[in-house]
């Protein structure tokens, strides 16, 4: 069965790297896919319940679930948490996964069509601590017909892939700068060859990731607005080049994921620009299908 995705990639997931007073960083899920909300998709809703793995605490937990759609991961679930994804009709492949010492796994073919939301998924363990998911009402999923033997002679599917790009914000704009007029040449020309990319090479696009980067030099809220105002000149230049607007979504992780070590045993400041230039960058991530 032929099947489209519509997601879109969250920024990185710094909260949950640090946690900040009074915060409880398990009261909501982390790292969502398939956000995206079209007239042609479907809302699952997914909910986990309060069963904790061995060993976890609620204040403490290290095993969270891991759900994946079809190969990606589309969020990691804490006791309690919910989220609703939005996809297009079309057989997908459910799973979860637990890991602490060792991963625990567990799969099911689920079919999204208009009678799926009403029995919306439900992550939970079995008797032995291993992960499951079952419709909200605790039954076993099985809501996908029983295909004819002659269907196992069809084409597989092409599956859209995931892309990777990597923008050197120092080829893209002035110094500190991150509006249109800030493009340099060699910034229009670089932005000018993916829009060609974009437009020749793929037969399909779900999802273009836009997400804008600093070093680590200057404030933290300054390096977050400049990552997201480069980010969004991307975008819009990107869509000046005939790019759908809304295949294209832009975020900002400022400093947070440096590529670098940091360079701290550089003092000269120059040389230290130069040691974090490959910090400064936007990340370009490409969900498709390539043309053969």
């Amino acid at each position: 069965m032929y099947k489209t995705f519509t997601a879109i990639a969250l920024s990185a997931s710094l909260a949950a790297c640090s946690t900040f007073p009074g915060v409880n960083k398990y009261a909501k899920p982390e790292n969502l896919l398939f956000q995206n909300n079209t007239i042609d998709t479907y809302k699952i809703h997914v909910q986990r319940d309060e069963k904790l793995c061995a060993d976890d605490q609620t204040k403490d937990q290290k095993c969270a679930t891991k759900l994946y759609i079809d190969d990606f991961k589309a969020g990691d679930f804490y006791i309690n948490n919910s989220a609703d994804f939005y996809l297009k009709e079309g057989e997908y492949q459910f799973k979860v996964k637990n890991c602490t010492t060792n991963c625990e796994n567990y799969s099911v073919s689920y079919c999204v069509n208009e009678k799926s939301i009403l029995n919306n998924l439900l992550l939970t363990i079995d008797n032995n601590g291993k992960p499951i998911i079952l419709n909200n009402d605790g039954t076993i999923i099985n809501n996908c017909p029983i295909r004819d033997n002659a269907l196992k002679n069809v084409t597989n599917p092409i599956e859209p892939s995931l892309d990777n790009i990597n923008l050197a914000a120092d080829s893209l704009f002035k110094f500190n700068g991150g509006e249109l007029t800030d493009l340099l040449p060699a910034g229009k020309s670089s932005l000018n060859e993916l829009a060609t990319k974009l437009n020749n090479q793929y037969a399909r696009i779900d999802m273009i990731k836009l997400t804008g980067h600093t070093d680590r030099l200057g404030s933290e809220q300054y390096n977050q607005q400049l990552a997201l105002q480069r980010a969004q000149t991307v975008k819009n230049y990107l869509m000046n080049q005939g790019i759908a607007a809304d295949k294209l979504s832009f975020a900002s992780a400022g400093e947070t994921q440096p590529v670098t070590n940091g360079c701290f045993d550089v003092q000269d400041r120059n040389a230290l620009k130069a040691c974090l230039q490959a910090d400064r960058r936007v990340d370009v991530q490409i969900l498709g299908i390539k043309k053969p």
